[in-house]
């Protein structure tokens, strides 16, 4: 379980369909083999350590519902360890099961935010609502303004220095994962995507 609040960016060393290979910052280094990491909101398993780098195997459903077996080498991804039993949430809980991917279709920029305009898939759109909770590329944000088969995220600058977030481009696909209470929630017509 993760909150969404992103620690650290790592850098893909090499891409892989099946093989992800990231160079971590020194504290994720530490992590020993076996032990979960959010990638990109993607709860993933450190299968393998050498140097500065760490080893993720990508399942096909984790190849299908994600953006990480289309990440280039050099291209930047977000890290988050799990939660700590007892410690605080500063975002929202986020299992690191995403959902799918959506495309960025828009993006607006002022001094005080960027907004992205993301089309997510079908299958995902009855979980968003305006106000709730979404997870991009692990990223805890609130769901904007909704129309009609697209939603508003918006992010702050220290978010865009911290996360990836920044680094998107119109077209680009991130990966999605509701908010867990509102899968739960029977589907309703009014304030969904």
């Amino acid at each position: 379980m993760f909150t969404g609040i992103i620690e650290d960016l790592g850098v893909v060393a090499r891409p892989g369909k099946s093989l992800l290979e990231i160079k971590v910052p020194a504290r994720m280094r530490r992590l020993p083999i076996g032990a979960s990491l959010s990638v990109n909101g993607a709860c993933l398993t450190v299968s393998k350590k050498k140097g500065g780098r760490l080893f993720f195997y990508l399942l096909k459903e984790t190849r299908l519902r994600t953006n990480l077996a289309r990440l280039g080498a050099g291209e930047r991804v977000n890290l988050e360890r799990p939660l700590k039993w007892k410690g605080r949430v500063g975002g929202h809980f986020v299992p690191g099961h995403v959902d799918g991917t959506g495309r960025v279709l828009e993006i607006k920029t002022t001094r005080s935010e960027k907004s992205f305009l993301i089309r997510p898939p079908a299958d995902t759109r009855r979980f968003i609502r305006e106000k709730g909770s979404i997870a991009l590329n692990g990223v805890s944000l609130t769901v904007g303004k909704v129309r009609a088969g697209a939603f508003w995220a918006h992010a702050v600058p220290l978010t865009l220095a911290r996360t990836n977030l920044g680094d998107l481009r119109v077209r680009d696909r991130v990966n999605l994962e509701a908010d867990r209470p509102a899968k739960s929630v029977p589907k309703k017509r009014k304030n969904l995507v």
